[in-house]
């Protein structure tokens, strides 16, 4: 017999790409061409159904707020990507359980819930972001004065109109 068990000769073994498992993918069969990952982009993807928000217009309006940069903080305490003003801490923790705006799921959460209501009430895409952009009473006093898109709103829109052309 011989001293040295006989090992069994190793075979490499060649997978397809088609027998790899899928990516689970939410709502969406591709992905926006912009600098979001696919899992942030699925968390964007999920929250916008589940609060009937047109997820392009969320990533136009990331895309104008904070740049895709999930760090952002801006000089009047504007967090993450969908740029979350302070004052609103409190009352997302209390009623989303959001306690980090500078983590990008919970950014994300804490933004399509506040964009939610403004869309749902303003069905102007131009009144709906001044409102997002400078608070109810804010965007009732541009209205009062006849002005009803801002430089923000173009900008968004624009951004938007440009998502919508690459996909």
């Amino acid at each position: 017999m011989n001293s040295q068990a006989e090992q069994p000769e190793k075979k490499e073994i060649q997978v397809s790409a088609s027998q790899l498992p899928k990516k689970k993918k939410y709502n969406q069969a591709k992905y926006y061409d912009v600098p979001l990952s696919a899992e942030i982009q699925d968390a964007i993807f999920t929250e916008c159904k589940v609060k009937n928000v047109p997820e392009d217009l969320v990533i136009a309006l990331i895309g104008v707020e904070s740049r895709y940069n999930p760090k952002c903080i801006s000089r009047t305490n504007d967090y993450g990507l969908m740029q979350i003003n302070i004052c609103h801490k409190e009352s997302l923790k209390r009623d989303l359980q959001v306690t980090d705006l500078l983590d990008s799921k919970q950014n994300i959460k804490a933004g399509v819930h506040m964009l939610s209501w403004i869309v749902n009430k303003y069905s102007n895409i131009n009144q709906a972001l001044m409102v997002y952009n400078s608070g109810e009473s804010g965007a009732q006093k541009l209205w009062k004065r006849g002005i009803y898109s801002t430089d923000y709103s173009r900008k968004v829109v624009a951004q938007l109109d440009e998502i919508k052309k690459g996909s």
